[in-house]
């Protein structure tokens, strides 16, 4: 995938060709001579150009890599891949294969890619219309969409809010959710619903959901790289006197039920246009081993998105269950 550009036929159809060769662009940046106090500023006017730099799809690689000196031993890297390329999960992987290429003494063993396309042919023999036919069925008789926004600007800012919950609390709600069989980010998702409900004047709402989208039926799935993910409507009754264990329990038998892919059949309803809630996973990357002599000291790693035209919203549970993390399009109003 690193190697691949975006062609279109004479119908317009857009597919993928990859190429023999295609050098990745490397840019290195001295900043050394910059003012500590001059860095932050600096750096987030390159990303703000870097952003609007773009790609040209049809022309390969799209990535890029630019690297700033700030001192002999104080360096900033900055890795730029449209989605349609990696999502986040593969860009994880592709970053684990760099650090262990970096801590290695001379060529590391790394494993045999797997091949993109074994997943591309399975989406090619997917089951369409049963996929299809799920989906009417979650959404039947679903009629009113979800606007939560407030107004705004159209300045493409995004907001992102984190806050670390007390331990207590965190075990409270893996109590909660272990009767009903359910992980802790079932419990998040129906307080999003809960959310969404109060503030849109419902008791029956529908959000988006994003999934890994590697389907565990395919070999290696887990070990390859490009775009897999996908964002699937789940649709919530948290009625003011429903149990919420009834509430849990039908979070998850959609997230069992629900198909691997093809979840674009269900974007035609009317309903699940405009709350485009996303919950997404996103593992932790590897660190090199504590103590190499040549171990970089490594700093937090951040992510540019292009804001939609709706006001995304996020709602994550961080793998150890100790922090949730909401985000929205700061620019368009939505707020949480």
């Amino acid at each position: 995938m690193l190697r691949a550009s975006v062609e279109r036929d004479g119908r317009n159809q857009a597919s993928w060709k990859i190429h023999e060769t295609a050098p990745l662009p490397f840019e290195m940046l001295d900043w050394e001579a910059t003012a500590e106090h001059e860095v932050e500023a600096r750096f987030e006017s390159f990303l703000q150009d870097d952003r609007a730099r773009g790609f040209r799809l049809d022309d390969p690689p799209l990535t890029r890599v630019t690297l700033m000196r700030l001192a002999d031993d104080r360096y900033r890297c900055v890795a730029t891949v449209p989605h349609i390329v990696l999502d986040a999960g593969s860009f994880v992987r592709v970053l684990d294969e760099v650090l262990r290429v970096y801590d290695a003494e001379g060529v590391p063993d790394l494993p045999p890619a797997r091949s993109y396309t074994t997943y591309l042919d399975w989406r090619a023999n997917h089951d369409v219309e049963g996929a299809e036919a799920f989906w009417k069925d979650l959404l039947q008789g679903y009629r009113t969409p979800i606007d939560v926004s407030a107004g705004g600007t159209e300045d493409g800012g995004t907001l992102e809010i984190s806050r670390e919950l007390p331990e207590g609390v965190t075990r409270r709600l893996t109590e909660l959710a272990e009767p009903t069989g359910v992980r802790l980010s079932a419990t998040v998702l129906a307080a999003w619903s809960m959310v969404l409900a109060k503030l849109a004047g419902e008791d029956d709402v529908v959000f988006g959901q994003t999934r890994s989208g590697r389907p565990g039926t395919v070999e290696g799935a887990d070990e390859m790289v490009g775009l897999f993910i996908n964002t699937v409507p789940t649709r919530a009754r948290p009625a003011a006197r429903r149990p919420l264990r009834e509430l849990l329990t039908e979070i998850r038998e959609q997230q069992v039920g629900a198909p691997a892919v093809r979840a674009h059949t269900a974007a035609r309803h009317p309903g699940v246009v405009r709350s485009p809630a996303e919950y997404p996973a996103l593992p932790e990357h590897r660190r090199l081993r504590p103590g190499d002599a040549r171990q970089p000291r490594t700093g937090a790693r951040r992510s540019m998105e292009r804001p939609g035209r709706s006001p995304a919203r996020e709602v994550g549970v961080r793998s150890d269950g100790a922090c949730v993390r909401g985000g929205s399009d700061a620019g368009r109003g939505g707020r949480r």
